[in-house]
């Protein structure tokens, strides 16, 4: 047998290493590629401890709300994906719903101001007209804004205490009234309109 011969058959057997080693190659990553996609596949899958969902800008999701929807799709077995998704779709309806609440509140909070025994009743735009001189007396910008804006300003405690507050004030702006047995004038400030305010109320219990 001539050295060509040998040469050539050496060859062959090489290619046929390479071929054999290059198909076990491309089979392990066929391999590793289906147990890949099976382990993404399996966290997809089914629903995590706690689902984790983020409001879109602009829109606050009620944390009351957010329980119960968890609740729900954790029974649907549904995965974060999923149940973003359906969150996605409900938001408009749920933002909807959380507004018609605070607007029937609201609206709650006026009938009960307007029924109340002592700032209620036929003076009840006159002791509102008391309120907002007391709310303008040690309130601010930032403070009307909220007010205005929860619709706070309109729970009866809240005219309540506002009205305790403007019967004090003057019409230049100081402390004018006797509370109790000592007279006290000076401009007003928080600290000294609550204190007026409640000794205000236990002189009327003694």
């Amino acid at each position: 047998m001539s050295d060509e011969t040998t040469t050539t058959e050496q060859e062959v057997a090489k290619t046929e290493e390479g071929s054999e080693e290059s198909k076990q190659t491309e089979e392990g990553k066929d391999s590793s590629t289906e147990e890949s996609t099976e382990e993404t596949t399996e966290e997809k899958t089914g629903a995590p401890d706690e689902y984790k969902f983020e409001a879109p800008e602009g829109v606050e999701y009620d944390a009351d709300v957010i329980t119960k929807f968890s609740e729900a799709v954790k029974v649907l077995d549904l995965n974060q994906e999923q149940a973003t998704g359906l969150l996605e779709k409900l938001a408009p309806a749920i933002a909807k719903s959380q507004q018609d609440q605070v607007a029937k509140a609201q609206a709650d909070w006026v009938d009960q101001a307007k029924n109340d025994s002592e700032i209620g009743g036929e003076k009840f735009e006159e002791n509102l007209s008391i309120a907002k001189k007391g709310m303008e007396a040690i309130g601010n910008e930032k403070l009307t804004s909220l007010l205005n804006e929860s619709g706070l300003g309109n729970h009866p405690e809240v005219i309540r205490m506002f009205h305790k507050i403007g019967g004090m004030v003057g019409e230049d702006g100081f402390i004018s009234s006797d509370v109790g047995t000592t007279k006290d004038t000076g401009p007003i400030t928080d600290a000294r309109a609550a204190s007026k305010m409640y000794d205000h109320e236990t002189s009327k219990q003694t």
